[in-house]
């Protein structure tokens, strides 16, 4: 009776001072089900409310309850309760229409909750100035589609992150180079998290539950990166029920479980397995097609991915989680084929392994004090093979013997040395690599609660890294100048046994105020001491301080339809050894405290507005400055007759650069019929190579101009990203995601020119073509489009889910495709036909379907 007279009162007060309907939808947040019976209570203030109010109801069998509610109120809260699942509570905001509630299974810890006031910031957290966060539910349509599903696709459309084509998961953050940019996986520091050697992640969208792109000035409790951390949490099993999920998709299979292994502990595990053996089949025995993909390619890309987490919490104060990866690539290629009466053989062989595992812990010892240890290994190990072989003969083209018929002999007959044709057996190459690298992390820290929001914190942690390099190259090269060029064997090997690095870091930093507080912000300093070393010599660097601040004020809150109106603003010192060092070998003639670790000094300001039903907008502009920047230049030993004989490298850290720019970023989130984002970024971005070129055209080792300010090969001016998400009826969701991107620098190209070669006491006739640094030219603009169908149902009181995908990607690729500078045959000098894309692409819209079963 009670309840009947609260409501009665409620919907009176309602009519009185005019009402509207606000629809309240609550799902389950994992497998996205509608929760039937959900309690909702929404508390009102305001000044026409003196004594507040309270509106009740009930979630019917769609998950969904519509609340009468007045339009004249100040401020709402919105709290949900069901059984089994976390107590949810959310704003009200006047003028709201809807709200989604998505509501976590609750933790199986029973006992006393321990509470602090201010929490520290969480993998999830977004930071206005330091990050942008996705959870899996924002990444759901981006990162699900494509030949391999993947996280990156979706990091790739955020602000700040530069456009890096398809196959391609490897994007500049703010201007820096690719490699600056750290990955930590569930705190750990992953080497190469990359499959096919960077065109896809690790991070499979199925095992994530978020990702956050730290492109701003982010915490001094992390290292190892320069120019963006991405942190990558996997999901927790927390659930006492069992789940899991099977995947099926284009080119894999998946399946993922949670297992609960009592009321304190819990495993998360699966894997992805890749299938395109199919394609060689269906091509080879089904189709009957011609040539056969299993003679073509023996070994059909593949990728074999493995991962386990288990947590294990014997009292609230303390917990332990384990986790471990295990993942495979590989591919192998066959050609046999002739031309013009010249018959190349080669075959192309990659395998990849990675993996790591880790040992986590975190106890409180206090309600104001957290410790946390981790322990990890990581080993990467990467084998290639390549082996081309040449032979057959070839007759001179006329152009060739107009040009060059009296140069290498004084008859004018046709004829070079005698002969209208060349030989060229015996121009091989063979090249077999085996890198392997092995990394040990421990990690410490504690934070401290001080007040009701302030923590001080405090962490050390040590990275060893062993590298050990065998490679071999064995065939031919060309040395000289034209004419007078002649072939040269090569025969060399780099072998490297017990390359170490010690990478000691220490951290101190001050976090205040939360989340309700004007201000709140960030101060640290973070030292790095870098130290290589093997049983031949060694290489010690000075240590680096890297002093970072950052900070949030909010002024304005609930102000009509803006929620919260906040500027931020940042500067910090960060540095990196680039991973290239750990090559480092005696004959480069390196000295102790010579050389460092890449630096850069940034400064970011920026603001954001946080507005009415889920709208933010946010702006960001940036200034980055480099020094000390590690880079390769070749160093010739030439013989006594003045010709280059050996080819060796002399390191450098005197580079130099800038990167200045600005981001924007508008996103609806949450949204009944439609959500999305808006993304662009400007980036401006020079090195600099001090270094003076040995040789006319001498170049770094990456191919970089010496002595001159250059944009680098990935930079482009603008990247502009949409991803729009429609749903127009229950279950289906329409998403249409679109990137446009100013092409990046293309070289100006030379005339393609004939010259001959001395070989076994013959010519043989050849073409090449210069390319030097341009700063004006760019490739063509990219601008592919993909969209994405999707479905997913339920059925009622099974706890069973399903959804169906189809994709395309670059759907548009038909009609226009950017340009770059075209490939040539070098035997006969003519342009390979449909060589000039910019963007990797298969020529045609690319298909992905999916389907996933979850329970």
């Amino acid at each position: 009776m009670k309840k009947i007279v609260s409501a009665a009162l409620a919907a009176w007060a309602a009519a009185l001072l005019g009402a509207a309907g606000l629809e309240v939808r609550v799902q389950d947040r994992e497998l996205e089900l509608p929760l039937e019976g959900v309690i909702l209570q929404i508390s009102l203030s305001g000044p026409t409310l003196p004594g507040g109010m309270t509106i009740k109801g009930e979630t019917g069998a769609d998950g969904s309850a519509v609340l009468e509610i007045p339009d004249e109120f100040a401020r709402g809260v919105l709290g949900a309760q069901f059984p089994g699942y976390e107590t949810a509570r959310l704003p009200v905001r006047p003028g709201a229409s809807e709200i989604l509630v998505e509501m976590n299974i609750s933790g199986v810890i029973e006992g006393k909750e321990l509470v602090v006031e201010r929490k520290a910031p969480g993998v999830a957290d977004e930071e206005s100035g330091v990050s942008v966060a996705m959870d899996k539910k924002d990444m759901e349509t981006t990162a699900n589609i494509g030949l391999v599903e993947d996280v990156m696709n979706s990091i790739k459309t955020l602000p700040g992150v530069t456009y890096a084509g398809g196959w391609n998961a490897q994007p500049s953050i703010r201007g820096g180079y690719p490699s600056q940019m750290g990955t930590v996986l569930d705190g750990v520091y992953i080497i190469a998290p990359f499959h096919w050697g960077g065109a896809f992640s690790i991070f499979n969208p199925n095992m994530v539950e978020s990702a956050k792109m730290s492109h701003g000035i982010f915490s001094a409790r992390y290292g190892r990166a320069m120019s963006g951390l991405l942190e990558v949490t996997t999901i927790n099993p927390k659930s006492e029920a069992f789940r899991f999920d099977v995947i099926n998709s284009t080119t894999s299979l998946e399946a993922f479980a949670q297992i609960p292994l009592g009321k304190k502990a819990g495993l998360f595990t699966g894997g992805k397995i890749t299938y395109m053996e199919t394609l060689a089949f269906l091509n080879d025995e089904i189709l009957k097609s011609e040539p056969k993909l299993g003679e073509t390619i023996p070994t059909m890309p593949f990728i074999r991915d493995m991962y386990a987490k288990l947590w294990f919490t014997p009292e609230p104060e303390l917990s332990f989680s384990f986790n471990a990866f295990f993942g495979s690539d590989g591919i192998g290629t066959f050609f046999d084929g002739t031309t013009d009466g010249i018959r190349t053989v080669s075959s192309f062989d990659w395998l990849n392994l990675m993996g790591f595992a880790a040992a986590h812990a975190r106890w409180m010892p206090g309600d104001r004090t957290a410790i946390k240890a981790l322990a990890a290994y990581n080993n990467n190990t990467m084998n290639f093979s390549f082996d081309n072989a040449i032979s057959g003969t070839r007759a001179y083209s006329g152009s060739f013997l107009d040009a060059f018929d009296t140069t290498y002999d004084a008859d004018d007959d046709g004829l070079i040395r005698g002969s209208s044709e060349y030989a060229m057996d015996g121009i091989d190459l063979k090249v077999d690599s085996v890198q392997t690298i092995q990394q040990l992390q421990g990690k410490l820290e504690t934070d401290i609660l001080i007040s009701g929001s302030h923590i001080v914190s405090f962490g050390a942690d040590e990275v060893f890294q062993f590298f050990t390099s065998d490679q071999d190259v064995n065939g031919m090269t060309v040395i000289g100048e034209a004419p007078g060029q002649t072939y040269y064997p090569v025969n060399s090997s780099l072998n490297l046994e017990g390359n170490r690095v010690l990478n000691t870091s220490a951290f101190a930093l001050w976090s205040f105020g939360n989340e309700n507080s004007t201000l709140r912000g960030e101060a640290g300093i973070r030292g790095d001491h870098f130290y290589l070393w093997n049983k031949n010599f060694a290489i010690n660097t000075w240590p680096v301080a890297n002093p970072r601040a950052s900070a949030e004020w909010t002024p304005i809150r609930d102000e009509g339809m803006l929620e919260a109106l906040t500027f931020s603003a940042g500067t910090g010192f960060f540095s990196m050894v680039p991973l290239d060092s750990l090559a480092a070998d005696e004959q480069f003639e390196i000295e102790s405290f010579k050389i460092g670790p890449d630096r850069s000094w940034f400064q970011i300001i920026g603001a954001q507005a946080d507005l009415a039903d889920d709208w933010t907008f946010r702006i960001e502009g940036y200034y980055k400055q480099y020094f000390n920047r590690l880079y390769f230049t070749n160093r010739y030993i030439y013989n006594e007759s003045g010709e280059p004989e050996t080819l060796t490298y002399d390191i450098h850290s005197d580079g130099k650069g800038f990167s200045a720019g600005f981001d924007l970023m508008l996103q609806k989130k949450n949204g009944r019929h439609f959500d999305g984002y808006l993304s662009w970024s400007y980036v401006v971005t020079k090195y600099y190579n001090p270094a003076s070129p040995q040789e006319e055209g001498d170049t770094s080792a990456y191919g970089e101009p010496l002595e001159e300010w250059f944009y680098p090969s990935f930079h482009r001016f603008h990247s502009l990203n949409l991803i729009a998400n429609w749903k127009p009826v229950s279950g289906l969701t329409l998403t249409a995601k679109a990137s446009l991107a100013t092409g990046a620098p293309r070289s100006k190209p030379g005339d393609i020119t004939a010259t001959g070669i001395e070989y076994n006491e013959a010519i043989i006739e050849r073409y090449t073509r210069s390319e030097t640094y341009d700063e004006g030219l760019r490739n063509g603009i990219s601008c592919p489009v993909d969209f994405r169908i999707s479905y997913a149902s339920y059925k009622p009181g099974s706890k069973i889910r399903t959804e169906i995908y189809f994709a395309l990607e670059d759907v548009f690729v038909n009609l226009y495709k950017a340009k770059g500078n075209t490939s040539f045959d070098p035997y006969t000098g003519k342009e390979i036909e449909n060589s000039d894309s910019a963007d990797y692409n298969i020529g045609i819209p690319t298909p992905s379907i999916g389907y996933k079963l979850s329970y």
